[in-house]
């Protein structure tokens, strides 16, 4: 607001030796009101040195060239008579007056310029330029108001002037996000700023975990990990490494059981605020255990009526153990964790090559081989003919026997 108007006097002298003497040369003033309008009030003295007369009054003149002098009327200058020794005005602009005397020196007119500034609103300059609009709180920024005897800084979350003062410093560092004002005294009165709107970005803090990870699987299938990123507003890039060896550059990552491994994913991501930033992840994808120990133990060759029966030496506890011949199963069993009695498979009775493979019960289409193999035979039985010979009839022992 501005400050109560001041009644700013100007004495003007004019002077000179006596009302037939040279007039002399007039002199310029000027008057600034740097606040914007006030009531001036123009006085000019007693020309001294004149004899005879104790007051000269004196004429004004608003308008002039370089030519002529044009006198304003008593009506126009809102005088009681074209003579008066004061003149007081209310200036909302700039003016010019020329006063003189009325003793015969009327030409040696004194200027006056009354020069009218506008006190301007305190500013608002960013500590960095261009202006942002958005600022990372990362980063130092701050407000500074233009110069000012005191200074009252106002915020609010709307475009409404807070009322109540956060800081009486030149500068100030925003804390939140919205609108900032200053009021500011630079000689007039307080005046107020237009608001500064800042919005804070804070950085983000990435994160990463891995679905479908971790637990005990089959060997020989397949797990798809997936990258579950946070705190992320772009793209982010990824590694997928088992040990040294990077298997996936994607968002996913397919791992083959055939080990315990543990996977390590690094992912990289950058906002507006921060360029890159790194978050890692780590997940154990356990291979679910094989027997180690089983023999089959088993006959080569068998008579047809007997049946060949196969064994399983070393067989481990809950684990299933299966008879193939050739490539196919054709028995079964769980593991007794015994050598006595060795777990048995039912008696075969068809030739081929037994073999034997061990799996996991929660993985049963998966299945290692085993040690022992064996090829069994069956013996067919034969018959002896008889023959008679009529000269010399010969008799034959039925025999019975294998081929």
């Amino acid at each position: 607001m501005k400050k109560n108007a001041l009644l700013y006097i100007i004495f003007i002298f004019i002077g000179f030796g006596n009302v037939h003497a040279q007039c002399p040369t007039p002199n310029h003033s000027t008057i600034t009101l740097n606040c914007g309008p006030d009531m001036v009030n123009i006085q000019p003295l007693s020309t001294i040195g004149v004899s005879g007369l104790t007051q000269v009054k004196h004429r004004y003149y608003s308008t002039a060239n370089t030519i002529t002098y044009s006198e304003k009327t008593a009506t126009e200058l809102g005088m009681t008579g074209y003579y008066q020794s004061t003149w007081s005005e209310l200036i909302s602009a700039n003016k010019s007056y020329w006063v003189t005397t009325v003793n015969g020196c009327e030409s040696a007119k004194k200027k006056i310029d009354i020069v009218v500034n506008y006190s301007e609103a305190p500013t608002i300059t960013p500590s960095i330029l261009p202006p942002p609009t958005t600022v990372c709180t990362n980063t130092t920024f701050y407000l500074t108001s233009s110069p000012g005897s005191s200074y009252d800084w106002r915020f609010n979350t709307t475009n409404t002037m807070g009322t109540t003062t956060i800081s009486t410093a030149q500068s100030h560092t925003p804390t939140e996000s919205g609108y900032y004002w200053v009021l500011a005294d630079s000689g007039c009165g307080t005046e107020s700023s237009v608001p500064y709107f800042i919005t804070l970005e804070q950085p983000l803090s990435p994160g990463v975990t891995i679905s479908d990870g971790g637990g005990s699987y089959c060997p020989g299938t397949s797990r798809t990990l997936t990258a579950l990123p946070t705190g992320v507003d772009a793209t982010p890039s990824y590694v997928w490494k088992h040990g040294e060896t990077t298997i996936s550059t994607a968002s996913t990552a397919s791992v083959t059981i055939d080990q315990t491994k543990t996977i390590t994913l690094t992912m990289t991501s950058g906002d507006d605020c921060v360029d890159n930033t790194t978050a890692t992840a780590t997940t154990t994808i356990s291979m679910l255990p094989y027997p180690v120990d089983g023999e089959l133990e088993g006959p080569t060759v068998i008579c047809e009526s007997q049946s060949a029966p196969f064994v399983v030496y070393g067989s481990q506890d809950g684990y299933l153990y299966f008879l193939y011949r050739n490539d196919t199963v054709v028995a079964s069993l769980t593991g007794t964790g015994s050598n006595s009695p060795p777990a048995g498979f039912a008696g075969q009775t068809i030739a081929g090559t037994y073999t034997l493979k061990g799996s996991n019960a929660l993985c049963s289409n998966e299945k290692i081989d085993m040690t022992g193999s064996f090829t069994l035979s069956i013996l067919q039985p034969t018959v002896a003919g008889i023959s008679t010979n009529n000269q010399n009839p010969t008799t034959f022992v039925l025999m019975t026997g294998f081929i």
